[in-house]
Order: structure tokens, then sequence, then C-alpha cells
């Protein structure tokens, strides 16, 4: 009797593991069938969105005003050369046209279907013209440089010998000058770092020392109290050699230097 139960304990467990062996193998089966599936689908649709249909025919080109837009459109096209809307490497392409137009600060790759791919560019905005060993360049207040125009080299301020640690301070200086003298900005043509302080050079050939700015409510006085002495010397004396504000805090005047006399 005992034998006979053994036998069969035996058998039982032997179609359990056989029914068991039969589920593994049709699981697997399963699995490499949907991912063959899959894999083939995978390749019909690359081949799909690689086709004619979606190659690239037309590069649209948005907010390259500086930028040379014929050279950046043939950079793209040579780039785009053999890719559809949807294969074409968007981040490649970002990285190929920052590095070779600096100026461009910013840009986005736009699908267009079904052929069209549009670029819109976000270029940087020149605060002065940096002069270094004779080179002339112009850099935003981020401290990014690129070629100048003709007309950003008239009409920009130049700044001899501009380090890069100096640049926040020279933004914060043109950004209150936005806010409270823009007509004066306007007139602005070189800039010096002084230390913490700045002294520009007018058009009409007056320099003005300004002292530390850091303070807004102080640069604010400077200012009215530049517009109420420059236009009542210029009225008294013509040409103006500089006008001193460094120490209107302390002095509660600015101090004005014609070319010919101290007052």
């Amino acid at each position: 009797m005992r034998k006979k139960l053994k036998v069969k304990v035996r058998s039982k467990i032997k179609k359990k593991r056989l029914a068991l062996l039969r589920k593994i193998f049709l699981l697997l089966f399963v699995a490499s069938s949907i991912f063959a599936l899959g894999l083939l689908a995978k390749k019909n649709l690359t081949a799909y969105l690689k086709s004619e249909k979606f190659a690239i025919k037309e590069i649209i080109l948005e907010g390259a005003i500086k930028t040379d837009a014929e050279e950046l459109k043939a950079l793209v096209g040579e780039m785009a050369k053999g890719d559809s809307i949807w294969t074409i490497d968007k981040n490649k392409l970002r990285m190929k046209v920052k590095e070779k137009y600096p100026r461009i600060k910013k840009i986005a790759v736009k699908r267009k279907f079904p052929d069209r791919i549009k670029i819109l560019c976000a270029e940087a905005v020149p605060m002065v013209i940096s002069i270094n060993g004779g080179k002339r360049t112009a850099i935003d207040s981020d401290g990014r440089e690129f070629a100048p125009t003709d007309e950003e080299s008239e009409i920009l301020p130049e700044v001899l010998g501009l380090d890069v640690s100096q640049i926040p301070s020279l933004s914060l200086f043109f950004k209150m000058m936005d806010e409270f003298a823009p007509e004066i900005k306007k007139e602005v043509r070189t800039v010096k770092m002084e230390g913490p302080g700045f002294r520009t050079g007018l058009g009409d050939g007056t320099d003005v020392i300004w002292g530390d700015v850091r303070n807004k409510k102080e640069f604010e006085r400077k200012i009215l109290c530049f517009r109420a002495v420059y236009s009542d010397s210029k009225e008294r004396f013509g040409e103006i050699s500089y006008i001193d504000l460094a120490d209107l805090e302390k002095n509660k005047r600015a101090v004005v230097f014609p070319l010919n006399k101290k007052i």
C-alpha cells in the first residue's frame, strides 16, 4: 500500500512539474513573439518616419535679425540633408548653430507637418563694445561675446580692457540708466570702470564721474543733480571737462570743471 501511495504522489508531482514547464514555455513563446513583432513594427515605423513623405523640403527662419539669415539657412539645410522632420537631431542642430553664431542665445526647432521645420532664434542684445588689443567685441549683459554690426559699433559705448568680473556691475549700471535716465544713456560714448565706480564720456566730450552707483536711491539723486548742473553749466561755460558726482552725498553738490577754469 505504501509503495502504491509513493508512486501516486511522485506521479502527481511529475505532472505538476510538466504543467509548470508548459506554462513557462508558453509564456516565453508569447513574450518572444511580442518582442519580434515589436522589432518589426519599430523597423516599419522607422522606415515610415524616414520616408520621402516627411523629408525636409523647407526651412522657416524667425528671429534672426542681425544674423545672416541665408547663411544660417544654408547651415541648417546642410545639417538636415537626408533627414525627415522626425529624425533630425534637434540637439545637435542647436549646438552647431550656437557654436557658429554666438549672437544667438536661444534656438528652438519646431516640426511643421509634413515636410517643414521652423527655426526660432533669440539674439543677444549687446550692451557695450569691449576693446581689447585693438579687437572690438560686442558684449551683452550675460557676458556673451560676438561680432558687432557697423551700426552697433557707432552707437554703443566703448569700454577699454573690460574684465569678465566687471560685467555684472556694468549691467547694473546700464539697467539703472535705462530706468532713470534713458536720454543720458543714449549720449554715453565711453565707459571706464574705476573700482566700484564709473566714469562715462558723453558725445559732446564731457566726462561724468559717477562714483559708486550700487545704491539705487543715491544713483537717482545723482541723475537729478546731473540734469540740473549739466544744462546750467553748458549755458554758462559751453564746453565742460567733467562733472564729478562721486561724493555727492558728502559734498551735497556736484563739482564742475569747465575746460578753462574751476568753480
